[in-house]
C-alpha cells in the first residue's frame, strides 16, 4: 500500500528523520537527504551533482544506488528502483550496521577530544 503525506511547513531534523524512515525508499538529489534516509535504515537512490555525495554513498556501502545527474535517464532510474525494491532488506540491514559502526567511530572520536580537552584543563 503507498501512502503519500504533504508535509507544507519547515520540519526540523529529527521530525525528518522520523518520515524517512517510514518511508519503503528514498529518491533525492541532496547529501544530507541520504544521510538522514541512510541513518533510518531506509534504501536511497542519490541522484548526484557533486562529488561529496557520490563519497557519501560510497562509505554507506550505496555507490550502485547513485547516479550522476547527467547519466540519469528514466529508464536507469527505474532500474535503480528496482534493484532497490529487490534489494530492500539486505539494504536495510546493511545500513543499520554501517550507522551502527559510525556511531561507534564517532563515540571514540569524542572519547578522544575528552581525552585532550582534559589533558589540556590539568596542565600547569
Amino acid at each position: 500500500m503507498s501512502s503519500v503525506q504533504l508535509v507544507d511547513h519547515e520540519a526540523d531534523a529529527q521530525s525528518l528523520r522520523q518520515r524517512y524512515a517510514e518511508m519503503d525508499c528514498m529518491i533525492g538529489t541532496r547529501m544530507h537527504t541520504a544521510i538522514f534516509a541512510a541513518s533510518g535504515g531506509v534504501p536511497l537512490i542519490l541522484v548526484a551533482y557533486q562529488p561529496k555525495a557520490v563519497g557519501t554513498m560510497h562509505h554507506l556501502g550505496l555507490g550502485d544506488y547513485v547516479c550522476h545527474i547527467h547519466d540519469l535517464t528514466g529508464q536507469r532510474l527505474a532500474a535503480l528502483i528496482a534493484s532497490a525494491h529487490e534489494h530492500r532488506e539486505s539494504l536495510t540491514e546493511g545500513l543499520q550496521l554501517r550507522y551502527l559502526a559510525l556511531n561507534t567511530e564517532l563515540e571514540q572520536i569524542r572519547s578522544y577530544l575528552r581525552g585532550l580537552d582534559d589533558a589540556t584543563d590539568s596542565s600547569p
